[in-house]
């Protein structure tokens, strides 16, 4: 089975028209809608993306910070970036939503992450 993205969304930036007063130093949440070819159910994966000198204007003084959910670009072209998003995802394959899902949340963080139920 294969991950597809449903659809792409930002609840800090409009896609369509953002434009970073410094294209050298920005991030913002995206929101990925994924599942799978067959299905038309998605799951929310969220995925920051930002350039290192965003990450270190945010955590000047930490010291160190894990990458994790961090899609760590050098400029802006939201093109880019979607293009990128979309083929690393959509070469995501497992036998079952639920191994697939655990492997798309190495890079993301899945809303159902730490579900137990």
């Amino acid at each position: 089975m294969f991950a597809e993205i449903k659809r792409i969304s930002s609840p800090d930036i409009d896609l369509l028209s953002f434009e970073p007063e410094d294209d050298r130093c920005f991030g913002f949440l995206l929101e990925l809608e994924i599942g799978t070819a067959d299905a038309e159910g998605a799951d929310i994966f969220q995925l920051m993306v930002c350039t290192p000198q965003w990450i270190e204007q945010q955590y000047a003084g930490e010291g160190s910070i894990w990458g994790r959910g961090m899609l760590i670009v050098f400029g802006y072209d939201i093109s880019e970036i979607q293009s990128i998003v979309r083929s690393h995802i959509g070469r995501c394959t497992a036998p079952t939503w639920e191994e697939l899902a655990v492997k798309l949340n190495r890079i993301t963080k899945w809303e159902f992450e730490d579900y137990r139920p």
